[in-house]
């Protein structure tokens, strides 16, 4: 997800809308913010896989929002 100014804001994972997902009724009263979570990291592109392991110990995700140099969201990178 990004906020207005395309900046990364955070994700949305399926493990925290399952149950949602069967209240259809509900779906225009949840914002997207409100189930949004902030990473627990982030890499630049140009870090080495050393770093990158390291990240993926450090937080204990299974992925890792990956940005460039001027802090555009790129993907993500996944273990």
């Amino acid at each position: 997800m990004h906020d207005g100014k395309e900046r990364f804001a955070g994700i949305i994972e399926l493990n925290d809308i399952k149950q949602k997902l069967f209240e259809p009724g509900r779906f225009d009263k949840i914002s997207s913010r409100s189930i949004m979570k902030k990473t627990a990291g982030y890499l630049k592109e140009a870090q080495d896989m050393h770093t990158v392991m390291e990240k993926f110990d450090i937080t204990q995700s299974w992925y890792v929002p990956v940005f460039n140099d001027e802090k555009k969201f790129i993907g993500f990178i996944k273990n």
